[in-house]
């Protein structure tokens, strides 16, 4: 038997959906659509002034699709991408769209600026925009915690998703660590949820303000 249970299964987290964590929401509406694709961007994305593994794309022009707003994030480099696409007035622009449909290929292109990549559209997962925090990142009848995304649910604005993520396992792992070893009372897990359930509580509502103020337009 485990001494401790720590959900990081992500935004449809099994172990908090399990254990009756309590959530404070607010109402979503606001639509996406993250579409997966293969595409050679290493000379796009190494040049000094652009290397980066999160680029947000806003061209209230694009002729393919046009108000749409997206993110690029990398998955492997600098091969495998995340399209995070939000249309205009928080509307799913690809809805009933299929893999192979050209004008979602041609989007990434004129996203990236360039008409000659090679696009392989590898999935499409549309996704309703969540404003979503954990009350409490432990249990208080039991040694079960949870973290990431299991925990705070947000759009991708201010790219501080993985960071917090990161964070929240930095801050619990060292305490468990303390408290497997004797070096600390068990009390101290409980500082764990004080400290990071305010930072998760901002980065929700300021990201879901920052959508709303700046590119639902």
């Amino acid at each position: 038997m485990t001494r401790w249970l720590i959900g990081a299964d992500g935004a449809r987290s099994v172990v908090a959906r399990s254990l009756g964590f309590k959530f404070i929401s607010k109402p979503g509406g606001i639509q996406a659509c993250n579409v997966l694709f293969r595409a050679d961007l290493s000379n796009h994305m190494l040049q000094e002034e652009r290397q980066a593994v999160l680029s947000w794309v806003v061209n209230p022009e694009h002729k393919t699709f046009p108000g749409l707003v997206g993110h690029l994030r990398v998955v492997r480099p600098w091969n495998e991408w995340v399209m995070a696409a939000f249309g205009p007035g928080g509307s799913n622009a690809f809805d009933g769209l299929t893999l192979d449909y050209p004008r979602i290929i041609a989007c990434i292109r004129e996203m990236v600026g360039d008409e000659s990549i090679d696009v392989k559209v590898l999935a499409m997962d549309p996704l309703t925009v969540r404003e979503l925090i954990a009350g409490d990142y432990k249990r208080p009848d039991m040694n079960a915690l949870i973290m990431g995304d299991a925990a705070h649910r947000h759009p991708p604005t201010y790219g501080l998703g993985s960071n917090t993520c990161v964070q929240d396992a930095y801050n619990l792992a060292w305490k468990i660590a303390f408290v497997s070893r004797g070096l600390a009372s068990p009390d101290l897990l409980g500082t764990y949820s004080a400290e990071r359930q305010p930072v998760g509580a901002e980065l929700v509502r300021e990201s879901n303000q920052q959508l709303r103020a700046n590119y639902l337009i």
